[in-house]
């Protein structure tokens, strides 16, 4: 078998594993994303002289958002994660 290198999850996906591990099995979800911005100067040259103002945006958690009708990209537990 070859090394895996790369395992990608599309948004859907990782709605179903969060809703299954969250044990969830009703209701209609959406996947959130929470980002911390921040600003900073940033350049190339070793003496900042071409420094300008730039702004950051990372990724500070991902999080499950139940909705309370369906939406074009929710998820409905029922359906992914019946009760068994």
């Amino acid at each position: 078998m070859a090394d895996i290198t790369r395992i990608e999850y599309t948004k859907k996906d990782l709605l179903t594993l969060m809703l299954k591990d969250q044990g969830i099995h009703e209701g209609h979800w959406v996947l959130g994303v929470k980002f911390i911005f921040t600003a900073m100067n940033i350049g190339q040259s070793p003496d900042g002289s071409d420094a300008s103002p730039a702004s950051v945006a990372a990724v500070d958690t991902i999080h499950l958002e139940r909705v309370p009708e369906p939406l074009p990209f929710s998820v409905d537990a029922g359906e992914i994660n019946p009760m068994k």
